[in-house]
C-alpha cells in the first residue's frame, strides 16, 4: 500500500510547494511534465522487465528498494 501511496505523493505536494515557495504556474506544469515523463518511462522500462524475468521477481525488488528508502528516512 505504500508503494501506491508513495507514487500519487507528488501531485499535492506540488501545489504545496507552489504555495509555499511562490512558484509561478509555468513552472509547476513543468514539473508535473517531468513527473509524468519520468513516470511513463519508468512504466515502460520496468513493465517490460517484468514481462521478460516475471512479475513475481519485479515486486519483491520493488518492495525492496521501498524497504530501503523506508529505512532511510
Amino acid at each position: 500500500m505504500s508503494l501506491y501511496l508513495g507514487a500519487g505523493a507528488l501531485t499535492p505536494l506540488l501545489v504545496a510547494y507552489k504555495d509555499r515557495f511562490a512558484f509561478a504556474p509555468e513552472l509547476l506544469n513543468v514539473a508535473f511534465a517531468v513527473y509524468a515523463a519520468g513516470f511513463l518511462v519508468s512504466v515502460l522500462i520496468f513493465g517490460s522487465l517484468s514481462d521478460h524475468i516475471g512479475r513475481r521477481p519485479v515486486l519483491i525488488g520493488g518492495l525492496i528498494a521501498q524497504a530501503r528508502i523506508s529505512r532511510r528516512a
